[in-house]
């Protein structure tokens, strides 16, 4: 069972709880860049009958913050990518994203690439499921769209 994310000083009552109920199924929020690993990703997934529901800059569907707040809670399932970023000469692979904590506090299944950041502070499995490529990705949206 995927759990909400951990009691990390956060008061319970400000927490979702996963929900089968939910409106929707999958979406994203965040830029979509051509030629991207994103934007390959999800031409992957919609060939292969996965529909996504887009938000955020390049798709000109901006958010205010209520329709931010009403999407994490009605929808079941969010995809994460991680992102290199290279700030005063440092590079990084991964990011800590903001969306991580909105998705797993709002109950959203989460779907972000494999890696060592993650597992710092969640278990793969329990708060989160990890992937390694687009075939995966599918193979696993697949199985946990019929648990839902």
């Amino acid at each position: 069972m995927i759990e909400p994310m951990p009691e990390f000083g956060i008061p319970t009552s400000n927490l979702y709880e996963p929900s089968i109920n939910r409106k929707h199924e999958i979406f994203y929020i965040g830029t979509l860049p051509q030629d991207d690993e994103r934007h390959n990703i999800f031409n992957f997934l919609k060939k292969n009958k996965v529909d996504i529901k887009i938000f955020g800059e390049s798709t000109n569907n901006f958010l205010s913050d209520h329709n931010f707040v009403e999407i994490y809670r009605n929808y079941k399932i969010t995809i994460n990518f991680l992102k290199q970023v290279k700030v005063r000469g440092i590079t990084t692979s991964y990011v800590f994203r903001g969306r991580i904590l909105d998705a797993l506090s709002n109950g959203v299944l989460l779907f972000d690439k494999k890696n060592p950041l993650m597992d710092l502070f969640f278990k793969e499995g329990v708060h989160y499921i990890n992937y390694t490529d687009s075939n995966d990705l599918l193979d696993k949206i697949q199985y946990y769209q019929k648990k839902l």
